[in-house]
């Protein structure tokens, strides 16, 4: 028989490992079989047969090869390495670690056979032991990339963060173009909540490639967590120039437009989207987008198309709900809501939507009260007790719904939504020492909610607590300086607490803002007859009976700033006029006649002023 030149079988080989990194094993596999046909006895090629066998995924057939030359060849350490491997894809981690182990003691130099026990035990969580084999794989192959980046996972998982980044940034160090040490990195900030780093991460990534999609992505998000729309919205734009058949960017562009009132904007990526993707959270987000645009129509139809095709889809039940309540189909909103109840017994917002048809449009207060005390006893939590008290304070049973919402908030002292409701209710009931307490408990929770520092301040006002109030107005406005309700409210407390200088400026804020408003030119003039501007007061005064011509209080104020610039005929003028609108204000009556008698006054003592140089 005429065995093989060496050459030959070299050739075979060269052929078989073509094959096998084009995938065609079994051809690799045909090729290998060749050399062992020539040479039963050779080693290798057993040892090729069974890698290559592994490489095709034959695992069992693989595993029963090498172990049978591992019996014939115990010291050799690549068969040790191979079952080793076979040993990991089969899960048998016990074995795997044992094959492993003796090829380190074989071959106590090589990094792999630690680094495939660092992976194996990195899989299975054990990372404290994943970690002392990829330590020790690192000290014989110190510039192994993947064995850092490990290194950096295992000290983010413990929660060593600095220790994490460290390995990252020397993972870096070694390849700066190695995208995954950057996503881990960015992985590792965004648990932090660094988002600056994070996104530093990201620019280094388009930096390395500018036509990556998943950095620009990963980096609007950023913005769009960090509330920076702006921004956001650029890097998803961005995105659907370098993806234009992808519907993930059109979406997330939609959604920011949607957050940024851009409601035409926002339609038309979701449309889009898709035309992209016609997949059910698309469909919600585009009829949401038509919602917002006011095209119900539309926004009905993609709602009803999500639920023919997903009946299960509760959101799209809600959205078509919404849509067939802002066009006043209000008898298809009752029924489509009495069916969903059944279909979603545990879903509040079918109680409460039916509860508003019936108690807000279709005059049926009581039905719509039974059905939420009915809904409060079979459904947890706040929603339905909510709307309940908005509706007992819209039907006029003010002390049900005081009842209802003192005993929510016992069961409930921090939620916001109770306690505004609360404070507001009692103000309006005019009780205000109790409001002002619940005012103050919101304010604390929401310190920076200029409207409700504004409404604690009308409270206090009209619990007679001037000086509380003027604190609670100032603050609320330096956040709304364009407010001028707030300006002329802190200019009416000012002038109870006799600060007049400070309460006509307060006033003149409020007039510039709002320059037909009789309410600011009154108060502003009444404050500079206290400062004894009269001057400026006469020009304030005389806006607001030209705002108010029927207003009787502005033509005796400015009565009174005529009357104090000694120009009393002219305010005997505005005295009449004030009380012929009201003759029974007993304030201008008394300046009235105070007037008259200082003009009779004032004829007598001119007519004996002429008598007497007459006489001379």
């Amino acid at each position: 028989m005429v065995h093989m030149q060496t050459r030959e079988k070299e050739l075979i080989m060269l052929r078989a490992i073509h094959h096998a990194q084009q995938g065609e094993y079994d051809k690799a596999i045909a090729c290998i079989q060749l050399i062992i046909n020539d040479e039963p006895n050779d080693s290798t090629a057993w040892f090729n047969k069974g890698h290559t066998l592994r490489l095709a995924g034959r695992i069992e057939e693989a595993d029963e090869l090498l172990k049978n030359l591992h019996e014939e060849h115990p010291d050799r350490a690549d068969i040790c390495f191979e079952l080793g491997l076979l040993a990991k894809v089969s899960e048998n981690l016990n074995e795997a670690e044992d094959f492993f182990l003796k090829c380190i003691h074989l071959e106590p130099l090589s990094s792999e056979p630690r680094v495939e026990l660092g992976s194996l035990f990195y899989k299975n969580q054990n990372f404290e032991k994943a970690k002392k084999y990829f330590a020790d794989a690192l000290v014989f192959d110190p510039g192994n990339i993947s064995v850092m980046l490990h290194l950096g996972l295992i000290a983010q998982k413990l929660g060593k963060f600095e220790e994490a980044e460290r390995w990252f940034y020397e993972s870096s160090e070694h390849d700066s173009s190695d995208t995954e040490t950057w996503y881990n990195l960015a992985r590792l900030y965004e648990e932090q909540g660094r988002k600056s780093d994070e996104i530093a991460c990201y620019d280094k990534l388009i930096a390395l490639d500018p036509e990556q999609l998943v950095p620009w992505l990963k980096k609007g998000l950023c913005y769009l967590i960090s509330d920076e729309l702006t921004k956001s919205i650029a890097c998803f734009r961005m995105a659907t120039h370098l993806d234009s058949d992808s519907h993930l960017p059109y979406l997330l562009s939609g959604l920011v437009y949607s957050i940024l009132d851009k409601n035409e904007e926002a339609v038309k990526s979701l449309e889009t989207a898709v035309s992209l993707s016609d997949g059910p959270e698309v469909m919600l987000q585009y009829g949401r987008a038509l919602g917002a645009c006011e095209q119900y129509e539309k926004a009905l139809q993609v709602f009803s198309d999500i639920i023919r095709s997903h009946p299960e889809n509760r959101a799209a039940a809600e959205g078509y709900a919404r849509s067939l309540y802002l066009l006043r189909r209000y008898d298809e909103v009752a029924s489509f809501c009495l069916l969903q109840m059944e279909l979603d017994p545990e879903n509040p917002f079918w109680v409460t939507t039916y509860a508003r048809v019936h108690g807000w449009h279709l005059g049926e207060t009581d039905k719509a009260i039974v059905a939420l005390q009915e809904g409060m006893n079979q459904i947890p939590g706040l929603q339905i007790p909510i709307v309940l008290s908005d509706l007992l304070v819209f039907s006029g049973r003010t002390k049900e719904a005081r009842e209802l919402l003192l005993s929510l908030e016992s069961e409930h002292p921090q939620d916001c939504q109770v306690l505004s409701r609360l404070s507001s209710l009692l103000a309006q009931m005019k009780e205000f020492e109790q409001s002002i307490r619940y005012f103050d408990k919101l304010i604390e929770q929401q310190p920076h909610d200029s409207n409700l520092v504004y409404l604690a301040g009308q409270a206090c006002e009209q619990s007679g607590d001037p000086d509380r109030a003027l604190v609670l107005y100032t603050d609320a406005i330096t956040k709304m300086p364009e407010n001028p309700e707030i300006w002329l409210s802190r200019a009416r407390v000012l002038m109870d607490l006799g600060f007049y200088q400070d309460a006509a400026f307060s006033a003149a804020q409020a007039a510039d803002i709002r320059p037909d408003w009789y309410d600011a030119f009154l108060l502003k003039g009444m404050a500079e007859i206290h400062t004894e501007d009269y001057a400026n007061a006469r020009k304030s005064l005389t806006c607001a009976t030209t705002l108010d011509r029927k207003n009787p209080e502005a033509w005796g104020y400015l009565g009174d700033a005529l009357y104090l610039s000694g120009e009393k005929p002219a305010a005997k003028i505005c005295y009449e006029r004030a009380l012929a609108l009201d003759p029974e204000d007993t304030r201008f009556v008394v300046r009235y006649r105070a007037c008259l008698e200082k003009l009779v006054l004032d004829r007598v003592t001119k007519e004996e002023s002429i008598l007497n140089e007459n006489l001379k």
